[in-house]
């Protein structure tokens, strides 16, 4: 059997030595075209310079395996390493043709036939090889490619400047490669068909050095048109297909430049497809100004089917001395998303301003109810049921002032007043507040705390009400269900931060809702049983303590929050925990003192009156801080009770004008507000040191708030 090697037999006394300095040659002349393919791949990114450094690549494997044929002509391996390398160069030089021509082809055929060609290289070399029909049909195709090549230049030689030289390069390359298998046989014809390889590839390599010229003079627009923000498409404007796309096109359509050049540009815009057929007149920039309107979204079509909406326009641009479409786009997408999120933050703040003001003037009858329910509830003669009745309004008042104070915590944030805590108390504390109405719903507890928790920095009051809303919630859930029904409360420490989880095996959050629960007013409770607040508080006040809350439905059923809040050193002990305000006897004072009621409230006003004189005080009104002013300069005072918000003067300015006048009394001054939250208010607090009541207040607050300010001041009680 004859072997695929060059013939051993000298043709007139030809050296082999000659052949083998011959092949060298080519491989290097092949060497310098694969150098200055890379630079133009790197430069230009076009596909068709990626896929012909491969078809040479390959090729230059192929006469490394010649060469190494000649030393061991029975080495199979080399044989089909041979067949293979000139099958996969042929199908790599037609695919970067169809891509110079503006035709690319799927890249699964290209695939595809690289595959069979290993195949049929392997069959080739060890059951026919040095078959004439064998060799022919792959040298036929390599050659074939090779003259399209030099055919796609030619036709384009007015694009590329070294065009023409490129074109003749690989139409003569094409040729003698349809030649080289009928010399074969002759050691003379075959190393001459080497030679003219050698000569041929360097005569594309100086095509390609003229080509690089242009590609220079392109390098800076192809840097302008790759960093550009906007989606870029060049399109051909009579066929539509996609001509080059920028960084940005292909990162907006999640393609690669292979997926994307080529095709037609209906498939990445549909919109243009749609017009063209309901307009048929309409032809080429016509077209596509007709699509992309000022203003008018435009779907795009991703690579994974997806679609984005997007805004654009489309001028006529030379591309390569040729005509073509370039289409701007840009994704809206996330401009409407910002724009939206505008609008709902102006929205909700002006809607925390509303609820602020309402917030605030609720608070005046609050105050009220709360405080004659206390003095009801002194009241002696006073049956069992008529008691109950009086809690039982206390109990609702005070329900009704935590929501107020939801609605100003969303209206206005503020900082927390951090101080040491230990939350396994605060815990304790809620859950205690709850168990009557743990006991009425039939829910059994579950209470887990941790041993050895460790003491942080928090806002207690906060983190109070933040269990408040979560256990609320849950009770709320449970009411009414089947038994068992259990609420699950537990602590527990893991990475430097502090968990309380609360969980109940009710029927768990539906999924679609999920990601909504802690958005402001969204609730799934009935009318009249929630505000939609409470979560969004409960989220905010968390991550005000750096921490978060996390939300998911058990496996067994029933829905688990957990809150997460960072370990904080502490350098001094837990405070007491903040007991609720209770109903309590006010304890009475020994000593007449004098005191000064200001309030523009005419209920409050006589509220804080009554107050103060069953506690023995010597009690003046004033309906407002100028009232004030000349009541404080008739006669002299031991404490003044001064709302904050008031027509004319506010608290403000009472504290600044009695300051001057009476620095002393100034300081004796309790404020009484009902907007603790707004930062003006607490600046001014901090500024002054005066304690202030917030409303609705405690009886007994108040004759301990007074008390205290007396003793600080050296004023007997």
């Amino acid at each position: 059997m004859k072997t695929d090697v060059l013939p051993r037999s000298v043709d007139f006394a030809f050296p082999v030595e000659w052949t083998t300095a011959v092949l060298i040659l080519a491989l290097m002349s092949i060497g310098m075209v694969l150098a200055l393919f890379a630079y133009l791949n790197h430069r230009t990114k076009r596909p068709c310079f990626s896929l012909w450094i491969v078809s040479w690549t390959a090729y230059a494997v192929y006469l490394a395996a010649v060469i190494g044929l000649q030393e061991s002509p029975e080495f199979s391996l080399l044989v089909m390493l041979r067949r293979c390398c000139i099958g996969v160069s042929a199908v790599y030089m037609f695919y970067g043709s169809f891509y110079l021509a503006g035709r690319p082809r799927s890249l699964r055929e290209l695939n595809c036939a690289t595959g069979m060609l290993v195949v049929w290289s392997a069959v080739a070399a060890f059951e026919v090889r040095d078959r004439f029909w064998i060799t022919m049909p792959v040298f036929a195709l390599l050659s074939v490619a090779g003259i399209y090549t030099g055919v796609t230049y030619l036709l384009q030689r007015k694009t590329y400047h070294g065009g023409t030289i490129l074109g003749i390069g690989f139409l003569l390359w094409g040729a003698h490669l349809f030649a080289f298998p009928f010399t074969e046989g002759s050691q003379p014809l075959t190393t001459l068909e080497y030679f003219l390889t050698a000569v041929l590839t360097i005569m594309i390599v100086v095509g390609m050095i003229v080509e690089r010229e242009v590609t220079i003079s392109e390098q800076s627009y192809r840097i302008l048109f790759d960093s550009a923000s906007d989606a870029i498409f060049l399109v051909d404007p009579i066929q539509y297909r996609i001509l080059e796309a920028n960084t940005s096109a292909l990162r907006l359509t999640k393609r690669s430049v292979m997926d994307i050049v080529g095709r037609p540009f209906f498939e990445v815009c549909p919109s243009v497809q749609s017009v063209k057929a309901t307009a048929v007149q309409l032809d080429g920039i016509k077209l596509f100004n007709a699509v992309f309107r000022p203003f008018n979204e435009v779907p795009i079509v991703k690579g994974d089917g997806t679609t984005v909406n997007c805004e654009g326009d489309a001028t006529v641009v030379q591309w390569r001395q040729r005509p073509a479409l370039q289409v701007n786009l840009m994704d809206v997408s996330e401009r409407k998303k910002v724009g939206e999120q505008l609008r709902r933050a102006e929205k909700l703040s002006a809607l925390g301003q509303l609820i602020a003001g309402v917030a605030h003037e609720l608070n005046n009858p609050l105050a009220v109810v709360i405080g004659y329910s206390q003095i009801l509830a002194e009241t002696s003669g006073l049956d069992k049921e008529a008691i109950d009745n009086i809690h039982r309004i206390h109990h609702e008042s005070e329900r009704a002032s935590r929501i107020v104070r939801d609605l100003l915590s969303f209206a206005r944030p503020s900082e927390p007043q951090k101080k040491a805590v230990n939350i396994n108390r605060l815990v304790a504390s809620v859950l205690e507040t709850q168990e009557a109405n743990l006991q009425a719903a039939g829910i059994q507890l579950d209470q887990q705390l941790a041993n050895d928790l460790s003491t942080t920095m928090a806002d207690p009051s906060q983190i109070e009400q933040v269990l408040v809303n979560l256990v609320g919630n849950a009770i709320q859930v449970l009411s009414g269900r089947p038994s068992p029904s259990v609420l699950t409360v537990r602590t527990e420490e893991a990475d430097n931060y502090i968990r309380m989880i609360v969980a109940d095996n009710g029927p768990g959050i539906p999924r679609e809702i999920l990601g909504q629960i802690f958005d402001p007013f969204f609730t799934t409770k009935p009318l009249g049983k929630g505000t939609g607040l409470g979560l969004t508080i409960s989220n905010t006040i968390i991550q005000e303590h750096r921490g978060r809350i996390l939300v998911e439905n058990q496996p067994a059923g029933g829905a688990k929050f957990t809150v997460e809040l960072p370990v904080v050193q502490c350098a001094v002990a837990p405070s007491a925990d903040r007991l609720p305000p209770e109903i309590k006897p006010l304890a009475a004072v020994s000593t007449k003192r004098t005191a000064l009621v200001v309030d523009d409230e005419p209920n409050v006003l006589a509220l804080l009156k009554m107050i103060m004189t069953r506690n023995g005080y010597e009690v003046v009104t004033a309906s407002n801080g100028q009232q004030a002013l000349e009541r404080i300069a008739a006669r002299s005072y031991d404490v003044i009770l001064s709302d904050m918000r008031m027509p004319g003067m506010d608290g403000r300015k009472f504290f600044e004008t009695v300051k001057k006048q009476n620095p002393a009394l100034a300081h004796r001054i309790v404020f009484v507000t009902g907007d603790t939250v707004s930062p003006d208010t607490q600046e001014f607090f901090e500024e002054t040191g005066n304690r202030w009541l917030s409303k609705p207040f405690n009886n007994a607050q108040v004759v301990a708030t007074v008390k205290e300010v007396l003793e600080k001041e050296a004023v007997p009680v």
